[in-house]
């Protein structure tokens, strides 16, 4: 496994012969692929010292985190560099790892903007990383637990509809199901960003007849004997959530006043239509939309946006509708997608690396101003925070990718290859962007990236189930919607 990162050298002892042998060592043991510019700095703290000189590489390596750091701390140690009581005292060389992975593991690339200058020549995308926080300190459960109290909840205002919304399925594990399912989906102009005079002629003529009866053998592979496991799964977290937001009420039609709750599939039954026409039935003045993918996307979002608008405009009373556009960072969330891998590597051990694995999405999505990307990364920072994971013990990648295009980087499945042929003996993946098991995680993640992982010489590959209808996951939906219906 290649791993990529940032060094940042620092000297105002004989600082251009200590730099340039920094560089020279580090060359022999990496592959030098970029320098930053060289700056100098005045001294920070101690001030009755030289100015600084200050630049960074761009690195990759088949060293691990802790290999790489003990390399360079030796050599510091070889140059003369003596560690004081003064933090900013005079220095021979620093050799420090700034980023690993494209994650920042040095909490100074926060605090000091030259730093921050010197990465952005070779890393452009810092900026967005500056707003994942080395470490965040969440106690999630007790604000669950004060917000949980009944005494310190707010009573909504007006009657109330909740919204849980998912992407969709096939009725049934059959070509032809399959094939209205993906027209469906695949022909939403907020999906495919193309124009409809080249996309449909190639989706009827290509795409819909050469994939329907490959999807339909997928999906018998992983259905359940009560269905599509996205559509059980949903459906048990719809009732989870009455039983929390509407606790004296019966399971089916809660005679609460205040609050309606529904489930719905923007490219499926049931249908966003139905949703809006039983609150609608019910004189619902407030609408509280939760699609629950956890990170933005506008492929994913507008869709949906759409269709709840639309809909909405036959009534002649207008609702108030608010949608809730992510909750990647949301503490719940992120507590339950910690705990979730906690109990699981409690029970199973742990393993070599731990794969976050995101859908992907074409990266000309991103040069749009698409937040997914950068989203995405936050939560995998944030959970693997929670879990005092070091940077060489997980590693984010992309699935799922559909066509020519170029999709957002690392792949899920070279990442894999690459892992097992760099000696990477055990795997354990967990999928943070979906709320509820489904083809692409129960038959693409556990079982074809599974044997992509033991065909290229892994030993164990282990897929930690989606948060689905965990008591947490829906103690943190049911926070992430109460705090939208006062």
């Amino acid at each position: 496994m290649t791993n990529q990162a940032i060094i940042g050298l620092g000297s105002n002892i004989a600082p251009e012969y200590h730099i340039h042998l920094a560089i020279q060592v580090i060359q022999k043991q990496t592959k030098l692929i970029r320098c930053s510019e060289i700056i100098v700095t005045k001294p920070l703290g101690y001030t009755q010292q030289p100015d600084f000189t200050n630049t960074v590489l761009l690195i990759e390596t088949r060293l691990t985190f802790g290999q790489l750091k003990s390399s360079l701390k030796s050599f510091e140690q070889q140059s003369g560099r003596q560690k004081t009581a003064q933090k900013h005292a005079p220095r021979t060389i620093d050799c420090d790892i700034l980023l690993w992975n494209k994650v920042i593991v040095d909490a100074e690339v926060y605090h000091y903007k030259f730093l921050q200058k010197l990465i952005q020549q070779i890393e452009p995308q810092i900026d967005m990383m500056l707003q994942i926080p080395l470490t965040e300190q969440m106690q999630p459960h007790q604000e669950n637990q004060h917000q949980n109290n009944p005494s310190n909840r707010k009573k909504p205002s007006a009657k109330t509809g909740i919204l849980l919304i998912n992407l969709g399925t096939p009725t049934h594990p059959t070509p032809t199901a399959v094939f209205r399912y993906l027209r469906q989906f695949l022909s939403d102009p907020f999906v495919i960003e193309l124009p409809r005079l080249l996309w449909l002629p190639v989706l009827y003529g290509i795409i819909l007849p050469g994939r329907s009866s490959k999807v339909a053998k997928k999906y018998q592979q992983i259905w359940q004997p009560e269905g599509s496991p996205l559509l059980v799964n949903s459906q048990k977290q719809l009732k989870k959530l009455k039983q929390l937001l509407l606790p004296n009420n019966t399971e089916d039609m809660p005679a609460h006043p205040m609050y309606h709750v529904a489930l719905a599939m923007t490219y499926s039954t049931p249908s966003i239509q139905q949703a809006m026409q039983h609150f609608r039935q019910n004189n619902i003045r407030k609408i509280i939309a939760l699609p629950l993918y956890p990170q933005y996307s506008y492929n994913t979002h507008a869709g949906i946006m759409h269709q709840i608008y639309r809909l909405a405009e036959s009534w002649r009373w207008l609702p108030e509708i608010r949608i809730i556009l992510d909750y990647h960072d949301h503490p719940a969330y992120i507590h339950a997608c910690s705990q979730k891998i906690r109990q699981y590597q409690h029970n199973h051990g742990n393993a070599d690396k731990l794969i976050f694995s995101f859908h992907g999405l074409p990266e000309k999505a991103i040069r749009k101003g698409d937040p997914y990307q950068q989203q995405c990364y936050r939560t995998a920072h944030l959970i693997a925070a929670e879990l005092n994971l070091t940077p060489e013990t997980w590693l984010v990648t992309f699935q799922s990718r559909f066509g020519p295009a170029a999709w957002l980087t690392p792949y899920t499945d070279i990442s894999l290859k690459s892992l097992a042929a760099s000696g990477t003996r055990t795997i354990q993946m967990f999928c943070p962007g979906f709320s509820a098991d489904c083809l692409e995680t129960l038959e693409e993640n556990a079982e074809e990236n599974k044997n992509i992982f033991l065909e290229n010489g892994g030993q164990k590959f282990a897929y930690i189930p989606a948060l689905n209808d965990d008591d947490l996951h829906i103690e943190a939906i049911c926070e992430i919607v109460r705090k939208h219906t006062t």
